[in-house]
């Protein structure tokens, strides 16, 4: 994605996407004028700082010029199609992402009747940041619709003993956010998503033990052979992979 303020030229109204291997490319409707872009690979999405993105080749907004718009935070997705778009103060050109926890971070200008020349001309970031000494806005890419569908979906193919395990793990409610303790962390979806992945394979393996075998599994680990009593944590990948190593070692007997 290039970020280089376009709207130098006001005919220009797209933001260019590049393959570096194919040069094959793509144009983005509807956005323009960044000065920094970034691509978060914790969500999969490009934020471009479109400092003037309404069009002017000056500051935004310029409704003088016929250009009353605001510079925003444009969102783009991994099928380089414009989000959303989010005003942001006058002079914000700068954007930065965090892929641990999806977090955007974009810089407001304080007001120019504090700071003078290059300050925020609009009311838009004293609104943000809630005063006027200017700040660093983040927002948060939360769970999407999509996310909590397909989650849903795994879940739906779950066996009733998988889904009281799972009950048991982390709610009867496959998208209650009580994983985390974050209600708009992405990785709350990851973490269930891993877990019934789990499940289902580690329940696959163990109806493949015979009864004796699944007598001695049920005297060393439980009946239950999702039960998460080895390692203690249950969303561990190293406690699955004791039971599937035990399950291996009970085959190979």
């Amino acid at each position: 994605m290039l970020g280089c303020t376009p709207q130098n030229n006001p005919s220009d109204t797209d933001t260019l996407v590049i393959n570096a291997k194919t040069k094959n490319f793509a144009l983005i409707g509807n956005i323009t004028g960044s000065d920094e872009v970034w691509f978060n690979s914790g969500d999969f999405r490009y934020y471009l700082g479109a400092s003037r993105a309404c069009g002017t080749a000056g500051t935004c907004p310029d409704p003088a010029h016929g250009f009353p718009g605001f510079a925003v935070l444009g969102v783009v997705d991994e099928t380089s199609v414009l989000v959303e778009t989010v005003p942001q103060s006058s002079a914000s050109h700068s954007v930065a992402a965090d892929s641990e926890r999806n977090f955007i971070y974009v810089p407001q200008a304080a007001p120019v009747s504090v700071v003078g020349s290059g300050g925020d001309i609009t009311t838009v970031g004293q609104g943000i940041c809630g005063s006027t000494n200017g700040c660093v806005a983040v927002y948060v890419h939360s769970d999407d619709e999509d996310d909590v569908a397909e989650l849903y979906a795994a879940y739906n193919q779950l066996t009733p003993a998988e889904q009281a395990e799972y009950a048991r793990t982390v709610g009867d409610n496959p998208a209650a956010y009580n994983i985390g303790g974050d209600p708009t962390s992405y990785l709350t979806v990851q973490n269930k998503m891993l877990l019934i992945g789990q499940l289902r394979g580690l329940y696959a393996a163990y109806n493949q033990l015979t009864p004796e075998q699944q007598a001695v599994y049920s005297q060393t680990v439980g009946g239950n052979p999702a039960e998460y009593d080895i390692g203690g944590d249950p969303l561990s990948g190293l406690t699955v992979q004791n039971k599937m190593r035990l399950i291996g070692q009970l085959r190979g007997n």
